[in-house]
C-alpha cells in the first residue's frame, strides 16, 4: 500500500488552498427575533467549547495562501460556525421531532452517553421539557457499532418534514476527505524525517503541515 519514496499528499489539505471561506450567519438570521431571544435569555446553553488553542492555530497558519478561509475558520472557532443552512419562509419557528422511543434495553446506554456528553461540554445542560423559541430537535436513537457489542448514540438530521438537512445544499457540504493511504504516507514521511512517530500520537491531535497546507488527523 505504501512505497518508501512516496511523496505525502492530502486532498483535504490541498482543498483548503482554493476553498471558499466558511459562510457567515445569513442576514435574515441576524434578525431572527425568536432565536435572538433564546440566545440572550440562555447564553449558558451556547458556550463555544473547543480543544483547539485558536491563537496558536492561527499563528501556525499565518503563511497559509488562503487567508479568507483561515480567517473564517478561526472566527468560527471563537464565535461558533454557521452550518450552511438556508431557511426559507416555510420553516417553522420551532420544531420538535424527538418523538422516537428508545426501548429499555438501550435507555441506560443513552442516558449514560448523554451524561458523558454533558460532562465533556459537547451537550448543553437541561433547560426544561419544552424547546425554547428558535430551537429544532431531531430524533435520537441507539444503534449497535459494526463488528462490536457496543452501541453508539446517533441523531437523524434527515428525518421528518422540517429536517435540518433539508436546508443544507449537498454541494455546500461536500468535501473530499483523506483516506488511510494518504494518512499513512504522511505519517511514514514524518517518521522517516524525525526517526519516530509524533510524541503522544496515540491520543493527541496530530497536525501535519504539508507545504503551506494544513491537515488535521486524529489518532486513536
Amino acid at each position: 500500500m505504501w512505497t518508501p519514496d512516496a511523496i505525502p499528499y492530502s486532498p483535504s489539505a490541498a482543498l483548503t488552498e482554493i476553498a471558499d471561506p466558511l459562510p457567515d450567519i445569513p442576514h435574515n438570521e441576524l434578525h431572527n427575533a425568536a432565536a435572538l431571544s433564546t440566545l440572550n435569555s440562555h447564553p449558558h446553553l451556547f458556550k463555544i467549547v473547543t480543544p483547539i488553542e485558536v491563537d496558536r492555530f492561527e499563528l501556525l497558519l499565518k503563511h497559509h495562501p488562503n487567508k479568507p478561509l483561515v480567517s473564517s475558520v478561526c472566527k468560527g472557532l471563537r464565535e461558533g460556525f454557521w452550518p450552511f443552512a438556508k431557511f426559507d419562509q416555510s420553516a417553522p419557528e420551532t420544531w420538535d421531532n424527538s418523538s422516537r422511543v428508545i426501548n429499555n434495553d438501550n435507555l441506560e446506554f443513552a442516558l449514560r452517553q448523554r451524561d458523558d456528553e454533558i460532562s465533556a461540554e459537547r451537550f448543553s445542560t437541561a433547560f426544561g421539557p419544552d424547546l425554547l423559541p428558535g430551537m429544532y430537535s431531531m430524533p435520537i436513537g441507539v444503534v449497535p457499532k459494526p463488528h462490536s457489542t457496543d452501541f453508539r448514540l446517533v441523531t437523524d438530521h434527515s428525518a421528518g418534514e422540517f429536517a435540518l438537512n433539508n436546508y443544507i445544499m449537498k454541494a455546500d457540504a461536500s468535501i473530499r476527505l483523506d483516506n488511510l493511504q494518504y494518512f499513512g504516507t504522511a505519517l511514514r514521511a514524518v517518521v522517516a524525517h524525525n526517526g519516530q512517530a509524533p510524541p503522544g500520537f496515540s491520543n493527541l491531535t496530530c497536525l501535519l503541515l504539508i507545504g503551506e497546507s494544513l491537515c488535521i488527523c486524529y489518532g486513536s
